[in-house]
């Protein structure tokens, strides 16, 4: 195993040391917190070989939800048939199929396409944005529920989850910029409300669900009105960067 470092410049810098630095002819992608089915690699290297000499260039494996690391070999997390449909119905879907939890991609292509674009910061949207470019350029991707990941639960505080959906709402409005009509579905009318919101009501509607969160931390309902809240926000302020607003840190501490 060889490790790199380099300055925090982004995911996607990130995603384009490790290939600059690779040896294969074919990159895996995965996340921090995910563990390798035993079978994993073999699965990603046979679909490559089967494919060989088409116009696929990717392959996106099963990425299997386990919830905490301790659950991992208690059971049977294989896909099942209806994630199997779900893989086959999005195969060529650049926003399901290439996430980089779990792809493979032959080095030569990745590089012919110009790697990940390091325009993108933080958190969000830069596998997308490859995955369409490379879709734009004539390649297609492959399924194979075959190459497994178990992807565990990561201990993250609320404020860091917030701060996370903060920065998708940045990069979701760079992602329209690059491809204005496909980028609609990120950035429209609706996701642009909150800030609108905000200004409108006060701060009012926002305490109400931090109050009943203080209340009842585990609730996943409220957990996700404040995320995506905070996934518009990003949005506004992208759009608007003369806007002051609040840090995720100072809207979390309202009362």
């Amino acid at each position: 195993m060889r490790y790199y470092r380099q300055e925090h410049a982004g995911r996607a810098a990130a995603l384009n040391l490790g290939c600059k630095n690779s040896r294969g002819n074919i990159v895996l992608f995965i996340d921090s917190h995910g563990l390798l089915d035993a079978s994993c690699l073999d699965e990603h290297y046979k679909a490559h070989l089967k494919t060989e000499g088409s116009d696929v260039a990717l392959v996106f494996g099963h990425l299997a939800l386990i919830g905490d690391i301790a659950n991992f070999g208690r059971k049977d997390f294989s896909a099942t048939k209806q994630q199997q449909k779900w893989m086959l119905k999005h195969e060529q879907d650049p926003f399901r199929a290439c996430k980089t939890g779990n792809v493979s991609i032959r080095k030569t292509i990745l590089e012919k396409i110009g790697g990940f674009d390091e325009d993108f910061k933080g958190y969000g949207f830069e596998d997308a944005e490859f995955g369409l470019r490379l879709k734009k350029a004539g390649y297609r991707f492959k399924a194979n529920w075959l190459a497994t990941i178990y992807v565990f639960s990561l201990h993250q505080t609320l404020a860091g989850r917030c701060q996370k959906m903060r920065e998708a709402g940045h990069n979701a409005v760079l992602f329209r910029k690059k491809h204005p009509w496909i980028g609609l579905q990120l950035v429209n009318p609706i996701s642009r409300s909150a800030y609108y919101l905000y200004t409108l009501f006060g701060q009012a509607r926002l305490k109400q669900v931090l109050r009943k969160l203080r209340l009842s931390p585990d609730n996943k309902l409220l957990q996700n009105k404040l995320r995506n809240f905070c996934h518009s926000l990003g949005i506004a302020e992208a759009l608007h960067p003369k806007l002051k607003l609040p840090t995720t840190e100072e809207l979390l501490a309202l009362n």
